[in-house]
């Protein structure tokens, strides 16, 4: 469930926690999507340095999912890895 919840809305959604996305079909990673207009802007323009900042944002959730989807397996096979107890008696 951890992973799940890490890793889906990185990988399925454009808006954050307290939004709510469209119900329409996405490209993977919609939030780093904008990154191929970047070669088509003005190098000097107030859109793509706009658009540099919310890439960046986007590429810090990304990397935070992939962090709490790998704490997430970690902690899975920690818990598969202790011995189980048995019975109390």
């Amino acid at each position: 469930m951890d992973l799940g919840r890490a890793l889906i809305p990185v990988n399925y959604a454009s808006s954050g926690l307290f939004d709510q996305d469209l119900a329409v079909p996405t490209q993977p990673l919609p939030g780093l999507q904008a990154a191929a207009t970047l070669a088509a802007m003005d190098p000097t323009s107030d859109q793509r340095q706009f658009l540099l900042t919310r890439l960046v944002r986007e590429r810090n959730r990304v990397v935070h999912g992939v962090i709490t989807a790998t704490r997430a397996v970690e902690a899975a096979l920690a818990a598969l890895e202790r011995p189980m107890e048995g019975p109390r008696g």
